[in-house]
């Protein structure tokens, strides 16, 4: 019995599939699989094998295929032409793509340790990680990543003395450091920086809080540095007494 005897016909049979047409007589055999979904294929079975002539089972298998996610290959490249990828994505800022990163496979893992990419740390404003700016991510930066580290901005975290303590103790090659609107930081910073970093030449403490740029941390840094400070930015704070940081320098 054919389709005519039968009474039955695809388009009455199929309302509810506006994007499947019917193939007309003069139409090629070409048929997209894609063009099915797997639910198309299970509620319109007939339809499928009388359009192509093909073992459903074969054509659910396709697209199957064509439905997993595709993982892509990474290319075989030396370490050292990853590591200058990776320090062009991160010139200027380590995050995301630092954290990210080694999560991809062993070998990224590795890679991202490599000195050379902690050797100057931003993290941009905005974002998840600027929301993650506290002691315990400065900690754990601290004693995991940043032993290289010779210059760091940390720009409006909220950090105490306790994330700089350990930041100190774990970072002694650090040069530059960026402490500006960190309004919870206090005068005990000065001792960490005088005690554990030899190497400082640039220090920021711009709007940060009247207690640590004060006479007694800011003399301590000036005899400790020297002539090795380039520069100390105070900028944005109320000091008094400042003819005695003055005469530390002189």
């Amino acid at each position: 019995m054919n389709e005519h005897d039968s009474g039955w016909s695809a388009e009455e049979d199929d309302p509810e599939l506006p994007g499947v047409k019917r193939r007309k007589q003069d139409q090629s055999d070409d048929f997209s699989i894609l063009s099915y979904s797997r639910s198309h294929l299970h509620r319109r079975c007939k339809l499928v094998i009388q359009d192509t002539g093909r073992c459903f089972f074969d054509i659910q298998r396709e697209l199957s295929k064509s439905l997993q996610p595709r993982r892509s290959v990474l290319p075989k490249l030396p370490p050292e032409i990853w590591i200058k990828i990776f320090s062009y994505i991160t010139s200027g800022r380590q995050y995301p793509f630092m954290i990210r990163a080694p999560l991809v496979c062993k070998q990224w893992y590795n890679l991202c340790l490599s000195p050379c990419l902690w050797t100057t740390v931003r993290v941009p404003y905005g974002g998840y990680y600027w929301m993650s700016r506290t002691d315990d991510f400065l900690i754990w930066l601290a004693k995991h990543r940043l032993a290289p580290c010779k210059e760091i901005d940390l720009t409006g975290w909220d950090i105490t003395s306790r994330g700089i303590k350990v930041l100190t103790e774990n970072c002694p090659k650090l040069q530059v450091i960026n402490v500006s609107y960190c309004t919870k930081l206090s005068k005990d910073v000065a001792a960490y920086f005088t005690a554990n970093c030899p190497y400082i030449t640039t220090l920021d403490f711009s709007h940060t809080c009247n207690d640590l740029v004060s006479v007694i941390p800011m003399t301590m840094i000036i005899e400790c540095y020297n002539a090795q400070l380039l520069s100390l930015n105070l900028s944005g704070n109320l000091m008094h007494g400042f003819h005695r940081v003055i005469d530390a320098i002189c």
